[in-house]
């Protein structure tokens, strides 16, 4: 075999294995672990996991009626896997003020829409990725009716599924944000719009105690990606 063709192969197989050598690498170097830590403790299964919101808004898709609400505490659940991919938080319970809003803007309901009710955020499962996504899947739906000037006239829309975004910054807490998402019409008396849109917010919180805290956790949820 001539040295030239010696050298070529020689070059081939150098190349191939520097080929390898940096996928490997490639695959190496993506983040495929979430890691969700209160202080030194890192969360397992079943611990306790409170995501308090900040506000919740409701606007109509022509942006002529917002709905919003600041009291309110938000969502207790429990985290149900940790160091994957996407951790999974079960949501058992819907705490706080969700009713008695006030609007402001109109529709054609025969009037100026003057308050909102809403039944709570139904239970479900949050889920936290670590590409920043979160997505929050209703075992049920979310409620929400606009009420106007006649007591007869309301609209009254639902939701099974937000898709949002989480941040993890040091020190915590973790932060999930969701922004306009969309709720269907579902029953009306009156000329309503098809959609209208949600943004709420909910910063995680962790306590060893829940039960000798009544529920109010204290200790901020920090996120790692590795």
């Amino acid at each position: 075999m001539r040295r030239s063709s010696i050298s070529t192969i020689a070059k081939i197989a150098v190349c191939s294995i520097l080929v390898y050598g940096l996928a490997a690498g490639s695959a190496d170097a993506k983040k495929t672990a979430l890691h969700l830590t209160a202080g030194e403790h890192l969360l397992a299964a079943g611990d306790f996991y409170e995501l308090e919101g900040t506000d919740v808004t409701y606007e109509s898709t022509g942006g002529n009626l917002t709905c919003k609400s600041v009291i309110y505490s938000g969502l207790i659940g429990a985290d149900q896997t940790n160091n994957e991919k996407t951790d999974k938080v079960e949501v058992k319970e819907s705490r706080g003020n969700y009713n008695g809003g006030l609007c402001e803007g109109s529709l054609p309901l025969g009037g100026e829409i003057r308050q909102y009710w809403m039944g709570g955020l139904p239970l479900g499962q949050l889920l936290l990725s670590t590409t920043g996504k979160a997505e929050f899947k209703a075992a049920g739906e979310a409620q929400i009716k606009l009420f106007g000037v006649s007591a007869n006239a309301y609209c009254y829309y639902g939701f099974k599924k937000l898709k949002g975004t989480v941040s993890f910054e040091e020190g915590g807490p973790a932060f999930v944000d969701f922004f306009q998402q969309k709720m269907k019409l579902k029953e009306h008396d009156a000329v309503c719009p098809k959609t209208m849109l949600v943004t709420t917010a909910f910063t995680s919180w962790y306590d060893p105690t829940p039960s000798a805290n009544q529920g109010h956790a204290n200790i901020p949820v920090e996120g790692a990606v590795f």
